[in-house]
């Protein structure tokens, strides 16, 4: 459930997250870190985990927290706030307080897992309502084309150079993504087979049908410039 999707898979890491903070919950709620000492240990290990997902899911949504719900993003940052607060005042908190920060922090990871899935269906329907149409490039005017495609999670924004009837270079002036990099190859597609029927980057398929519909919507403007 938390690896749903190929190009989602390092922001899916908040699961991860809940799973740690509802196990430590547990321990605390049963008194197990206060009866076993070798419990303390692995809680205090677990605090550690949950510092480091907060990381790295940070650093690897950031591009994209202007896609982001505000409500996800504040959720998401209060539940990072507390996950530090809480490991690094550990030791003047008592053990009531520090369970009731737990709980409130489970709560907010499930706020946020919840928000999540509720935009990721809404990016994934609009990822499914992408059409490609077939464009006759030999009828192109000459010129510099601008076109952008944004679903939510992803966005291309494209520069398409047409000449004497064919597409001459693309140019990806913006591509907010998070593992579809490798995507930006199917701008060679286009400019060698000279068409938007191309197949996908494969691992990288929302990507390269988000570019692909940017050049899409390029090339059926006017051109930004005549030659």
């Amino acid at each position: 459930m938390f690896l749903y999707a190929n190009e989602r898979g390092k922001e899916m890491v908040f699961g991860y997250l809940a799973l740690a903070a509802a196990a430590a919950l547990y321990m605390q709620k049963f008194q197990i870190v206060k009866r076993q000492p070798a419990a303390l240990k692995l809680h205090k290990c677990i605090g550690i985990l949950l510092v480091i997902l907060v990381l790295f899911h940070i650093i690897n949504t950031f591009s994209l927290w202007d896609k982001r719900n505000v409500l996800l993003l504040i959720s998401g940052m209060a539940a990072a706030f507390l996950i530090i607060l809480m490991c690094w005042r550990e030791r003047n908190r008592g053990q009531k307080k520090h369970r009731m920060f737990a709980e409130i922090l489970l709560l907010l990871l499930l706020l946020h897992i919840g928000l999540y899935f509720m935009d990721f269906i809404r990016y994934k329907n609009a990822v499914k309502d992408l059409l490609i149409e077939q464009v006759e490039i030999g009828k192109l005017e000459d010129g510099t084309y601008i076109g952008e495609c944004d679903v939510g999670y992803i966005y291309a924004r494209v520069k398409v150079a047409v000449e004497d009837g064919q597409i001459t270079g693309i140019e990806i002036l913006e591509h907010k993504q998070e593992r579809g990099k490798r995507a930006e190859k199917v701008t060679e597609q286009i400019v060698e087979q000279q068409t938007l029927q191309v197949d996908a980057v494969s691992g990288a398929t929302n990507s390269s049908l988000v570019i692909r519909k940017a050049v899409e919507n390029a090339v059926t403007n006017n051109p930004q410039e005549n030659d």
